[in-house]
């Protein structure tokens, strides 16, 4: 009982306690493209979805507008806390490192330096829509 428990609590210390699969939604590629639909997202604000890798792997990304409304998409990893698999969350207008606890403002999120910045993904926006190369999303699979 008291091994369980220095063990237990070491991966909370050191972060190797593996957080829960969350679930995002899938959108389909069509065409080696993602397409989302951006335009009833409001400024500031950030979406989560799911990416099927053909290595097998889900890439996790976020799509997010800053309080200009521009649209931009970044991996739900960085190159430093991706091997912890714990990706981010949104808190009021920040994203935050869910292994270290660093803080991005949504605002600052293109520009972001650090080590634990999220990986932006390149895409272009068509009207009401963010399109997204699959093969970009396919580059990140390594960070998952």
């Amino acid at each position: 009982m008291l091994a369980a428990l220095i063990v237990a609590s070491l991966g909370i210390l050191f972060g190797c306690g593996r957080q829960p699969n969350t679930v995002y939604p899938v959108l389909q590629e069509k065409g080696g493209l993602i397409r989302v639909d951006i335009s009833a997202m409001s400024t500031s604000s950030c979406r989560f979805f799911t990416y099927p890798s053909r290595s097998g792997r889900n890439v996790d990304y976020l799509v997010y507008k800053d309080s200009a409304g521009t649209a931009r998409v970044t991996l739900d990893a960085c190159r430093t806390c991706y091997r912890w698999r714990r990706g981010y969350r949104l808190e009021g207008e920040e994203v935050v490192c869910v292994k270290c606890d660093m803080r991005f403002p949504l605002d600052g999120l293109a520009e972001g330096t650090g080590s634990c910045v999220p990986i932006k993904v390149p895409a272009a926006i068509e009207g009401g829509t963010l399109v997204i190369s699959a093969s970009d999303l396919e580059e990140g699979a390594r960070y998952f």
